[in-house]
Protein backbone atom coordinates (compact mmCIF):
# COMPACT_ATOMS: atom_id res chain seq x y z
CA UNK A 1 0.00 0.00 0.00
CA UNK A 2 1.24 3.48 -0.97
CA UNK A 3 1.59 6.10 1.50
CA UNK A 4 2.25 9.84 1.37
CA UNK A 5 3.74 12.87 3.53
CA UNK A 6 1.59 14.82 5.73
CA UNK A 7 4.44 17.34 6.76
CA UNK A 8 4.25 19.67 9.97
CA UNK A 9 6.73 22.47 10.97
CA UNK A 10 7.44 23.09 14.51
CA UNK A 11 8.68 26.10 15.64
CA UNK A 12 10.64 25.54 19.32
CA UNK A 13 12.03 28.50 21.26
CA UNK A 14 13.48 27.99 25.24
CA UNK A 15 11.31 30.94 25.79
CA UNK A 16 8.15 28.85 25.64
CA UNK A 17 8.98 25.85 27.24
CA UNK A 18 9.05 23.84 30.93
CA UNK A 19 12.70 24.22 31.98
CA UNK A 20 14.41 21.88 33.36
CA UNK A 21 17.62 22.88 34.67
CA UNK A 22 16.86 26.73 35.35
CA UNK A 23 18.78 29.16 33.56
CA UNK A 24 21.45 26.99 31.82
CA UNK A 25 18.41 26.42 29.25
CA UNK A 26 19.75 23.53 27.68
CA UNK A 27 17.13 21.10 28.62
CA UNK A 28 13.28 21.56 28.12
CA UNK A 29 10.15 19.79 27.46
CA UNK A 30 7.51 21.13 24.63
CA UNK A 31 3.85 19.97 24.86
CA UNK A 32 2.12 19.76 21.46
CA UNK A 33 -1.37 17.74 22.44
CA UNK A 34 -2.27 15.14 19.48
CA UNK A 35 0.70 16.72 17.54
CA UNK A 36 0.81 12.42 16.09
CA UNK A 37 -1.66 10.45 17.68
CA UNK A 38 -1.36 6.14 17.11
CA UNK A 39 -4.40 6.47 14.16
CA UNK A 40 -4.79 3.34 11.62
CA UNK A 41 -3.69 5.51 8.44
CA UNK A 42 -0.14 6.64 10.15
CA UNK A 43 2.36 3.77 8.54
CA UNK A 44 5.63 5.97 10.27
CA UNK A 45 6.97 9.12 11.51
CA UNK A 46 10.15 10.72 10.59
CA UNK A 47 11.70 13.69 11.67
CA UNK A 48 14.78 16.43 10.79
CA UNK A 49 16.09 19.11 12.12
CA UNK A 50 15.83 22.24 9.80
CA UNK A 51 17.60 25.19 11.47
CA UNK A 52 18.80 25.99 14.76
CA UNK A 53 19.91 29.79 16.44
CA UNK A 54 21.88 28.93 19.40
CA UNK A 55 23.92 31.57 21.36
CA UNK A 56 28.02 31.24 22.40
CA UNK A 57 26.91 31.97 25.71
CA UNK A 58 28.70 28.92 27.70
CA UNK A 59 32.34 28.90 28.93
CA UNK A 60 35.15 27.40 28.45
CA UNK A 61 35.65 26.84 32.30
CA UNK A 62 31.99 26.33 33.64
CA UNK A 63 30.95 23.40 36.03
CA UNK A 64 32.33 20.22 34.53
CA UNK A 65 36.15 21.55 34.39
CA UNK A 66 36.37 24.20 37.31
CA UNK A 67 37.89 22.54 40.29
CA UNK A 68 41.69 21.26 41.02
CA UNK A 69 43.49 19.56 44.02
CA UNK A 70 46.69 19.08 45.40
CA UNK A 71 49.13 17.84 48.04
CA UNK A 72 51.68 19.42 49.53
CA UNK A 73 53.48 17.05 52.20
CA UNK A 74 50.65 15.35 52.42
CA UNK A 75 48.51 18.15 53.20
CA UNK A 76 45.10 18.35 50.25
CA UNK A 77 43.82 21.19 48.83
CA UNK A 78 41.29 21.98 46.77
CA UNK A 79 40.26 25.26 44.36
CA UNK A 80 37.35 26.43 42.51
CA UNK A 81 38.27 28.59 39.13
CA UNK A 82 35.85 31.33 38.75
CA UNK A 83 34.30 30.07 35.61
CA UNK A 84 34.09 32.02 32.02
CA UNK A 85 36.20 32.19 28.85
CA UNK A 86 40.27 32.04 29.28
CA UNK A 87 43.23 32.17 27.63
CA UNK A 88 46.80 30.84 28.70
CA UNK A 89 47.85 33.64 30.85
CA UNK A 90 44.53 34.80 32.38
CA UNK A 91 44.12 30.86 32.81
CA UNK A 92 47.77 30.39 34.92
CA UNK A 93 47.11 34.02 36.65
CA UNK A 94 43.91 32.66 37.74
CA UNK A 95 44.83 29.06 39.56
CA UNK A 96 48.15 31.08 41.10
CA UNK A 97 45.91 33.53 42.59
CA UNK A 98 43.53 30.83 43.71
CA UNK A 99 46.49 27.88 45.00
CA UNK A 100 47.91 31.53 47.23
CA UNK A 101 44.65 31.92 49.01
CA UNK A 102 44.15 28.10 49.91
CA UNK A 103 47.91 28.29 51.14
CA UNK A 104 47.55 31.19 53.24
CA UNK A 105 49.06 34.19 50.28
CA UNK A 106 51.86 32.51 49.29
CA UNK A 107 53.25 29.90 47.13
CA UNK A 108 56.38 28.06 46.02
CA UNK A 109 54.74 26.58 43.00
CA UNK A 110 55.28 28.76 39.52
CA UNK A 111 53.24 27.91 36.37
CA UNK A 112 54.57 28.46 33.00
CA UNK A 113 53.42 27.93 28.88
CA UNK A 114 55.85 26.43 26.58
CA UNK A 115 55.65 28.49 24.05
CA UNK A 116 56.75 25.64 21.44
CA UNK A 117 54.58 22.58 22.77
CA UNK A 118 51.99 24.66 24.92
CA UNK A 119 52.58 22.29 27.38
CA UNK A 120 51.73 24.28 30.48
CA UNK A 121 54.54 23.73 33.25
CA UNK A 122 54.54 23.39 36.88
CA UNK A 123 57.51 23.98 38.90
CA UNK A 124 58.16 23.65 42.68
CA UNK A 125 60.65 26.33 43.64
CA UNK A 126 60.06 24.98 47.35
CA UNK A 127 63.27 23.41 48.97
CA UNK A 128 61.89 20.86 51.10
CA UNK A 129 57.92 20.08 49.92
CA UNK A 130 56.28 18.27 48.14
CA UNK A 131 53.94 19.07 45.71
CA UNK A 132 50.89 16.72 43.31
CA UNK A 133 48.60 16.95 41.57
CA UNK A 134 45.39 14.85 42.31
CA UNK A 135 43.36 13.71 39.10
CA UNK A 136 40.64 12.58 41.57
CA UNK A 137 38.54 15.69 42.39
CA UNK A 138 40.52 17.77 39.89
CA UNK A 139 37.60 18.66 36.95
CA UNK A 140 40.24 20.75 34.96
CA UNK A 141 42.23 17.49 34.10
CA UNK A 142 41.61 17.43 30.61
CA UNK A 143 42.25 21.12 30.23
CA UNK A 144 45.75 21.17 31.80
CA UNK A 145 47.05 18.13 29.26
CA UNK A 146 46.96 15.58 31.69
CA UNK A 147 46.84 12.22 30.96
CA UNK A 148 43.89 10.34 31.43
CA UNK A 149 45.42 7.17 33.17
CA UNK A 150 47.76 8.48 35.34
CA UNK A 151 45.85 9.18 39.14
CA UNK A 152 48.85 11.61 40.40
CA UNK A 153 51.63 14.08 38.89
CA UNK A 154 54.39 14.58 41.52
CA UNK A 155 57.33 17.32 41.48
CA UNK A 156 59.80 17.09 44.11
CA UNK A 157 61.88 20.35 46.01
CA UNK A 158 63.02 22.40 42.69
CA UNK A 159 61.50 19.40 40.61
CA UNK A 160 58.28 20.46 37.49
CA UNK A 161 55.58 18.54 36.20
CA UNK A 162 55.16 18.65 32.46
CA UNK A 163 51.96 17.21 31.16
CA UNK A 164 51.88 14.74 28.41
CA UNK A 165 49.57 16.88 25.90
CA UNK A 166 48.94 20.98 25.29
CA UNK A 167 47.01 22.93 26.78
CA UNK A 168 43.37 22.39 25.83
CA UNK A 169 41.54 25.56 26.18
CA UNK A 170 39.16 25.05 23.43
CA UNK A 171 36.14 24.29 24.86
CA UNK A 172 32.61 23.18 22.98
CA UNK A 173 33.26 22.12 19.97
CA UNK A 174 29.87 20.75 19.18
CA UNK A 175 26.19 21.28 20.07
CA UNK A 176 24.54 18.26 20.15
CA UNK A 177 20.65 18.46 19.94
CA UNK A 178 18.82 15.49 20.97
CA UNK A 179 15.62 14.07 21.83
CA UNK A 180 13.88 11.67 24.45
CA UNK A 181 10.61 11.29 23.39
CA UNK A 182 11.38 12.01 19.39
CA UNK A 183 13.32 8.33 19.64
CA UNK A 184 15.27 7.41 16.67
CA UNK A 185 17.34 5.03 15.41
CA UNK A 186 20.47 7.07 15.32
CA UNK A 187 23.39 5.66 17.09
CA UNK A 188 26.05 7.53 19.06
CA UNK A 189 29.73 5.73 19.83
CA UNK A 190 29.28 6.92 23.76
CA UNK A 191 26.07 5.59 24.47
CA UNK A 192 27.20 2.54 22.59
CA UNK A 193 22.82 2.27 21.18
CA UNK A 194 20.76 4.68 19.79
CA UNK A 195 21.26 8.17 20.62
CA UNK A 196 18.22 9.94 19.52
CA UNK A 197 20.53 13.08 18.32
CA UNK A 198 18.77 15.24 15.49
CA UNK A 199 21.64 17.20 15.05
CA UNK A 200 25.07 18.08 15.52
CA UNK A 201 26.25 21.43 14.84
CA UNK A 202 30.16 22.56 14.72
CA UNK A 203 30.65 25.62 17.15
CA UNK A 204 31.99 28.49 14.50
CA UNK A 205 31.34 31.36 16.42
CA UNK A 206 33.07 33.38 18.57
CA UNK A 207 32.03 33.74 22.58
CA UNK A 208 28.71 35.43 23.00
CA UNK A 209 28.27 35.20 19.53
CA UNK A 210 25.13 32.97 17.51
CA UNK A 211 25.48 29.78 15.44
CA UNK A 212 23.34 29.72 12.65
CA UNK A 213 22.86 26.37 11.45
CA UNK A 214 20.63 25.52 8.61
CA UNK A 215 20.37 21.98 7.26
CA UNK A 216 20.02 22.64 3.47
CA UNK A 217 20.30 19.24 2.38
CA UNK A 218 17.60 17.43 5.96
CA UNK A 219 18.45 14.02 6.48
CA UNK A 220 14.72 12.46 8.27
CA UNK A 221 15.39 10.13 10.73
CA UNK A 222 12.25 7.45 11.26
CA UNK A 223 10.62 7.35 15.14
CA UNK A 224 10.57 4.68 16.84
CA UNK A 225 7.09 5.47 18.27
CA UNK A 226 3.91 6.42 16.57
CA UNK A 227 2.17 8.76 19.55
CA UNK A 228 4.03 12.25 19.87
CA UNK A 229 2.43 15.08 21.86
CA UNK A 230 5.28 15.69 24.71
CA UNK A 231 8.85 15.72 24.03
CA UNK A 232 12.66 16.93 25.59
CA UNK A 233 14.85 18.40 23.36
CA UNK A 234 18.19 18.68 25.13
CA UNK A 235 21.66 20.55 24.31
CA UNK A 236 24.72 18.79 24.98
CA UNK A 237 28.42 19.48 24.98
CA UNK A 238 31.43 16.98 23.52
CA UNK A 239 30.65 15.08 26.80
CA UNK A 240 27.26 14.75 26.68
CA UNK A 241 26.68 17.12 29.55
CA UNK A 242 24.01 19.76 29.54
CA UNK A 243 25.40 22.99 28.12
CA UNK A 244 25.09 26.19 30.60
CA UNK A 245 23.26 29.04 28.22
CA UNK A 246 23.53 31.75 30.88
CA UNK A 247 19.86 32.22 30.59
CA UNK A 248 20.25 32.91 26.50
CA UNK A 249 17.80 31.79 24.39
CA UNK A 250 18.14 29.52 21.37
CA UNK A 251 15.28 28.50 18.89
CA UNK A 252 14.99 25.68 16.81
CA UNK A 253 13.09 24.44 13.27
CA UNK A 254 11.86 21.27 13.23
CA UNK A 255 10.05 19.19 10.36
CA UNK A 256 7.85 16.12 11.10
CA UNK A 257 6.75 13.76 8.45
CA UNK A 258 3.89 11.91 8.81
CA UNK A 259 3.40 9.37 6.50
CA UNK A 260 -0.09 8.20 5.94
CA UNK A 261 -1.24 5.24 3.74
CA UNK A 262 -2.91 6.34 0.89
CA UNK A 263 -6.75 5.41 0.85
CA UNK A 264 -8.12 3.02 -1.59
CA UNK A 265 -10.52 4.65 -4.20
CA UNK A 266 -14.13 3.04 -3.89
CA UNK A 267 -15.05 1.32 -7.20
CA UNK A 268 -18.78 1.19 -6.13
CA UNK A 269 -21.55 2.53 -8.20
CA UNK A 270 -24.10 4.77 -7.11
CA UNK A 271 -26.54 2.09 -7.00
CA UNK A 272 -24.18 -0.13 -5.07
CA UNK A 273 -24.32 2.64 -2.41
CA UNK A 274 -27.63 2.32 -1.61
CA UNK A 275 -28.06 -1.34 -2.52
CA UNK A 276 -30.45 -1.40 -5.14
CA UNK A 277 -30.57 -4.17 -7.18
CA UNK A 278 -29.20 -3.62 -10.87
CA UNK A 279 -31.16 -4.00 -13.80
CA UNK A 280 -30.08 -6.66 -16.01
CA UNK A 281 -28.39 -5.48 -18.83
CA UNK A 282 -30.13 -6.26 -22.69
CA UNK A 283 -27.63 -7.38 -25.05
CA UNK A 284 -28.50 -6.29 -28.20
CA UNK A 285 -28.92 -9.24 -30.67
CA UNK A 286 -27.87 -8.57 -34.25
CA UNK A 287 -29.76 -10.07 -37.07
CA UNK A 288 -28.13 -12.04 -39.54
CA UNK A 289 -28.63 -10.13 -43.31
CA UNK A 290 -30.29 -12.91 -45.42
CA UNK A 291 -28.74 -13.89 -48.94
CA UNK A 292 -30.00 -12.05 -51.16
CA UNK A 293 -32.82 -13.71 -54.00
CA UNK A 294 -32.15 -13.65 -57.48
CA UNK A 295 -34.42 -11.67 -59.19
CA UNK A 296 -36.27 -14.53 -62.09
CA UNK A 297 -37.04 -12.62 -65.19
CA UNK A 298 -40.26 -12.50 -65.96
CA UNK A 299 -41.64 -14.49 -69.08
CA UNK A 300 -44.07 -12.63 -71.69
CA UNK A 301 -47.57 -14.35 -71.28
CA UNK A 302 -48.67 -16.50 -73.84
CA UNK A 303 -50.40 -15.53 -76.64
CA UNK A 304 -54.01 -15.71 -76.92
CA UNK A 305 -56.14 -18.38 -78.96
CA UNK A 306 -57.12 -15.53 -80.96
CA UNK A 307 -54.06 -14.17 -82.40
CA UNK A 308 -53.64 -17.11 -83.41
CA UNK A 309 -56.46 -17.62 -85.65
CA UNK A 310 -55.59 -14.67 -87.38
CA UNK A 311 -52.10 -15.28 -88.00
CA UNK A 312 -53.45 -18.11 -90.40
CA UNK A 313 -55.81 -16.13 -91.60
CA UNK A 314 -53.66 -13.55 -92.49
CA UNK A 315 -51.53 -15.99 -94.49
CA UNK A 316 -54.10 -17.60 -96.53
CA UNK A 317 -54.92 -14.73 -97.32
CA UNK A 318 -51.33 -13.57 -99.06
CA UNK A 319 -50.79 -17.06 -100.22
CA UNK A 320 -53.57 -16.90 -102.48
Amino acid sequence: MTTFPDTRIINLSSLYGEKQNGSLHSIIDFEFPSLVDHQKDVAYVEVGCVSAEIPVSFYTINEYNDTIRFLISATTYNITLLRGNYNANTLITEIVSKMKTALGGSSDITLALNRINGKLEWTNTGALDDFSLVKSGTTLWYVLGLDDDTATYTANATEKITPPYPLNLLGTNNVSIRTDNLATYNYNSKESGFSNTLANISVDASPFGILLYKNTSITYNILRVLDVNRFRISLLDDNSNPIDFNNGNWTITLALNIHRHRPTINTRTFSDMLDLPKEPVKKEVTKKEEPKKEEKKEEPPPRPETLKDLDILTNLRFNN
